[in-house]
């Protein structure tokens, strides 16, 4: 719960944005699954792999996203995540140096930082290190300015709550903690 200027916000939390995508997008039978939110049913592999080859440690609010969610084709909104296949192996390519997928600037890709997610303009990225969430666009590469949430987990609340239409960019943005709110405004 974050209070500013007379506003009073409370973000969904995990288990709200879950029952309230499921509640409107199962009624499609199938068809716009991606948008809803489901628990993992299998155990998550890859990750001692994504963490080897990526050289970090996934921080803890996000490795308990992945351990409880599937997010091998999920949206939330318009942040897409997954794209059907193994979201773990996704990562992996997203965030390997080469000269394909190379979302930072210079030759190596800042420690601990991963791209975890894509938003038109905007592609998504987790700091490991301190659970920072940042957007970035074409033209911003300092991804440090770009704070978008203070976690992972705060992140994802925050785009529920905006995507299910119960608060404003304004009031989002701030129980956040975004330092970048025109990320916000532009979901």
């Amino acid at each position: 719960m974050m209070f500013q200027e007379g506003v009073l916000l409370m973000l969904l939390t995990l288990l709200d944005v879950e029952n309230k995508l499921h509640m409107r997008f199962a009624p499609f039978q199938g068809e716009m699954d991606d948008l809803i939110l489901k628990k993992r049913n299998s155990p998550l592999a890859n990750l001692a792999k994504l963490e080897s080859e990526l050289n970090i440690k996934i921080c803890n609010d996000f490795l308990s996203f992945l351990n409880s969610y599937d997010l091998d084709s999920f949206s939330l909104g318009n942040v897409a995540f997954g794209s059907g296949e193994n979201y773990i192996n996704t990562l992996l390519e997203l965030n390997k140096n080469n000269d394909f997928n190379h979302w930072w600037v210079g030759n190596k890709r800042p420690e601990g930082v991963i791209l975890i997610a894509i938003s038109d303009p905007y592609t998504i990225l987790l700091n490991n290190n301190d659970n920072k969430v940042y957007g970035i666009t074409g033209e911003s590469y300092q991804y440090q300015e770009n704070e978008i949430s203070k976690n992972f987990e705060l992140f994802v609340r925050g785009v529920g709550t905006l995507f299910l239409k119960e608060g404003t960019a304004s009031e989002v943005a701030v129980a956040v903690g975004a330092v970048n709110q025109d990320f916000w405004q532009s979901l």
